[in-house]
């Protein structure tokens, strides 16, 4: 005996159509927002891996279904006002989408989701290595992703729902966002005491311990070959702006953003060190404690405030709130253990 009429088999074939427009309705927005964030086609579908005849066919579906054009092609590519209307609504749709999605997760026994977090590639190296053994030991399921890019990047993908938290640097406070200072850190000096002897003969041995005694302004250190970051680099324009201020023109051997190069090279040249780099060195065994040539530096210089920064109007499910507790205490572990290396604290 036949288990399915004619009205069954046409409401199982009904319903699946309706599910599978509205996946590729809600894949065709995904594409669509990423068409928009690149301002290129050929760029997007390189970026979403598909290929530029099924990205425009996508985009045609939607302007189709609308009724509207999405994009000017001539004289140049960009939204028009029914794309930028469409963008406007899409993301708040998607976004609503992904609650959705986030809060059905917690419901679930096992919790499956995506948790999207947004940091810049050298603290993802030193932090996320430790915070997933612990996180995965209790959400298996949940899919982290990890988006590398600068603090401004982030806080634009944040606003625009594509990550859901992010680790980012001297973040201002705005109404839209949630900024919880993590810790603040400190610069160092990185000087070699062959490097004070050759430049200083007669007082290099007395400067030398009285610099990792008390510590050194980087004005007292004029006479001696400096390497410095790229002239966009922050650390580069604070550090140029007080040199100014001063009438001072540091003589410059080396312009690099390599920390490792910088230490290699210390006997040649004065260089400014980041506590997150001696972080990652002590997590090669690289550095040793007490490092003898880290010098405390004296002085008004920029330091920076590491902040998770999250959406104020978000509310984030359980598996995320757990992510954010993790960063918390992988923070913490970080300010003591570099806070141990030397005589001096690095990380307040």
């Amino acid at each position: 005996m036949n288990e399915f009429n004619d009205e069954t088999v046409f409401s199982v074939l009904f319903n699946s159509i309706i599910i599978v427009e509205a996946a590729m309705s809600l894949l065709g927005f995904e594409y669509f927002i990423e068409v928009a964030k690149e301002g290129n086609i050929s760029k997007a579908a390189e970026k979403l891996y598909i290929s530029q005849q099924s990205l425009s066919a996508h985009i045609k579906r939607l302007e189709n279904k609308y009724g509207v054009t999405l994009f000017e092609r001539k004289p140049a590519f960009r939204l028009t006002p029914a794309g930028e209307a469409m963008l406007f609504y899409v993301q708040q749709m998607l976004r609503e989408e992904k609650d959705m999605t986030d809060r059905f997760a917690d419901l679930v026994q096992g919790h499956y989701g995506t948790l999207r977090i947004g940091a810049s590639r050298q603290r993802s190296e030193a932090f996320f290595g430790d915070i997933w053994e612990r996180y995965q030991e209790k959400y298996p399921h949940i899919e982290v992703q990890i988006k590398e890019y600068n603090s401004d990047q982030l806080l634009d993908m944040l606003r625009t729902h594509q990550i859901d938290l992010c680790v980012g640097l001297n973040v201002p406070e705005a109404r839209d966002i949630q900024v919880e200072p993590l810790v603040e850190e400190h610069l160092c000096c990185a000087l070699s005491k062959s490097l004070l002897l050759q430049y200083r003969p007669e007082t290099g041995e007395q400067d030398f311990q009285h610099y990792l005694k008390e510590g050194v302004d980087l004005l007292e250190l004029q006479d001696l070959p400096f390497f410095h970051r790229p002239e966009t680099n922050q650390i580069r324009v604070a550090i140029d702006q007080m040199y100014a201020a001063h009438s001072v023109y540091p003589h410059h051997v080396l312009e690099t953003n390599n920390q490792r190069l910088m230490l290699r090279l210390a006997s040649y040249g004065v260089c400014l060190i980041t506590p997150i780099y001696l972080y990652l060195c002590w997590q090669s065994q690289s550095v040793a404690l007490g490092m003898p040539q880290i010098v405390k530096l004296k002085g008004d210089l920029p330091s920076t405030i590491v902040s998770i920064v999250t959406l104020k109007d978000q509310q984030l499910p359980q598996y995320a709130q757990f992510m954010l507790q993790l960063i918390r205490e992988e923070f913490n572990r970080y300010k003591r253990i570099i806070n141990d290396l030397g005589d001096f604290p690095l990380i307040s």
